[in-house]
């Protein structure tokens, strides 16, 4: 697809939470699903934070700041990815701030604009995420985005994975770049990790071709022998980001 603008797209869905402290980077460590110690090196890393059981709460985005680092999440559940970090703080010197002046803004283009760039790190086809604190000059059109990411079975928190229900695998976070299978332990880790080795994967997120399989009105997926195979999660035009089972037949 060729990207229509060079500006900006703005993701007003998508915002930024501040974690300093002296241990906030061994906070996060027992925490999320990626390595803190590849911050310094890719300067952005993709991460999740799971339950106990390796099921999605969040995805992240974690960028260093000074004296700590920037979680890019969902703008509209940032407050709810705050009290859960708080949760988990005891008595570790952390300190969270919501940063509701910094908008994040995607273009498959570097662009020098903003003060923040990064490669996104999922896919080298991704593209780059921005953050500015005063509005820069953008584009709205999020299918734009989606369109991009929909081939690459990027998804995008939970608009596409569904919150306490999918594993970080179903979700792709271990394909994007997202998890680190030597770093230790973390919240989910035991489950994720005998998942990804046993290869107990039952359903993952695929981009597919509706032509290829009929939708029922609530988004339900059937093969063409009318046998249930997933569900569709985001739909444009006749492709879907969809959960599908890995053994799926046409």
């Amino acid at each position: 697809m060729n990207w229509p603008s060079d500006q900006p797209l703005l993701l007003p869905h998508r915002g930024i939470l501040q974690i300093t402290g002296h241990d906030s980077a061994a906070f996060l460590q027992g925490l999320i699903s990626n390595d803190m110690g590849l911050v310094a090196e890719q300067h952005m890393i993709y991460a999740a934070l799971a339950t106990p059981q390796g099921k999605f709460l969040h995805d992240l985005f974690v960028s260093p700041c000074p004296q700590g680092f920037w979680l890019e999440a969902e703008r509209a559940r940032l407050d709810e990815l705050s009290k859960l970090l708080k949760r988990y703080a005891l008595r570790a010197d952390v300190v969270l701030e919501q940063l509701p002046h910094v908008q994040v803004y995607f273009s498959v283009h570097a662009l020098m604009a903003a003060e923040k760039m990064f490669a996104d790190p999922r896919h080298e086809k991704m593209g780059y995420r921005f953050y500015a604190s005063q509005p820069l000059p953008h584009i709205t059109d999020i299918s734009l985005y989606d369109r991009h990411r929909l081939p690459l079975a990027a998804p995008d928190g939970s608009r596409d994975v569904r919150v306490g229900d999918d594993f970080l695998l179903e979700a792709n976070i271990d394909v994007l770049n997202g998890i680190s299978f030597t770093k230790g332990c973390y919240m989910g880790q035991e489950m994720t990790a005998r998942m990804h080795y046993r290869a107990k994967l039952k359903y993952r997120l695929q981009c597919i071709t509706l032509g290829d399989y009929t939708l029922s009105p609530d988004h339900t997926l059937f093969n063409t022998a009318g046998k249930k195979v997933g569900d569709a999660r985001l739909i444009l035009g006749d492709i879907a980001l969809a959960m599908l089972a890995v053994d799926a037949e046409k």
